[in-house]
């Protein structure tokens, strides 16, 4: 026992058992932009996270608003009344919304005019786009999500979708490789596209290509990273590194980046 008293003793002088203890950093929101916190933390070990997705960007808003999370992710603009509340919105960088197709379907690329009438309805059989004769089945996501609401806006002109609502926003990928739905179209964020490659087809619109290295491509989104007023203490810690290049390199891997 007094050895063991004496071993306890050593390894504390030594500073094995004498850590700082490491703050909590609570994050909901997008589950596009915890794509990026998932792997920022395998880097960053100044703090701990506990992340949750299911609320969407919207719930990026109200959590920090009502005190649930440190920081919350919207990937679109923050809403005026959200920001009259005082919370702060830091921009870390750009998605790409992407056009997905079923692999065996033969289509390549849309103009946006096209993109619109498929997803209001007005445009049902990939024939009327000068293709083979096939039903086309919409996906789109739930209201919830960021993706919902920019693609409505900017892609629809704030017209209603018509097709089938799936959620959470992962599982478009999966209904749209399936193999009953050849015709499907469906839009997703470029960060869920990166282990799904070989199984789907991205669209290419207007003839420019969906990728990370075209500055062209049409169809983008802002991604915030909001606070209850100016971010403090650890929570500005890592927004600053999130914004420094280190950081950067890591979100450029799944966007565009801000610096």
């Amino acid at each position: 026992m007094k050895k063991l008293v004496i071993f306890i003793f050593m390894m504390i002088f030594e500073g094995v058992f004498i850590s700082p203890c490491i703050a909590e950093i609570r994050y909901e929101g997008s589950s596009t932009i915890a794509k990026f916190m998932y792997e920022a933390i395998t880097v960053y070990k100044e703090s701990n996270f506990k992340i949750i997705t299911d609320t969407e960007s919207e719930g990026g808003e109200t959590s920090v608003v009502e005190g649930r999370a440190d920081i919350g992710g919207v990937a679109r603009e923050v809403s005026q009344s959200v920001l009259d509340q005082g919370v702060k919105a830091t921009l870390i960088g750009r998605d790409g919304i992407a056009i997905i197709t079923n692999i065996s379907n033969s289509i390549n690329n849309l103009t946006m005019a096209q993109v619109k009438k498929i997803f209001t309805g007005k445009i049902k059989n990939w024939s009327e786009v000068d293709e083979p004769n096939l039903p086309i089945d919409v996906f789109y996501m739930a209201p919830i999500s960021a993706t919902h609401l920019v693609f409505k806006n900017v892609v629809l002109d704030g017209e209603n979708y018509a097709g089938k609502v799936i959620s959470p926003d992962r599982r478009i990928i999966g209904w749209v490789r399936r193999e009953e739905h050849k015709g499907s179209i469906a839009h997703i964020s470029f960060s869920f596209l990166d282990s799904v490659k070989p199984k789907i087809k991205r669209i290419r619109i207007n003839n420019e290509n969906p990728s990370l290295e075209n500055i062209n491509y049409p169809i983008t989104r802002p991604l915030y990273l909001v606070t209850k007023g100016q971010p403090e203490g650890e929570v500005k810690k890592f927004i600053d590194w999130v914004l420094s290049p280190t950081g950067q390199a890591i979100l450029k891997k799944r966007f565009l980046g801000v610096k």
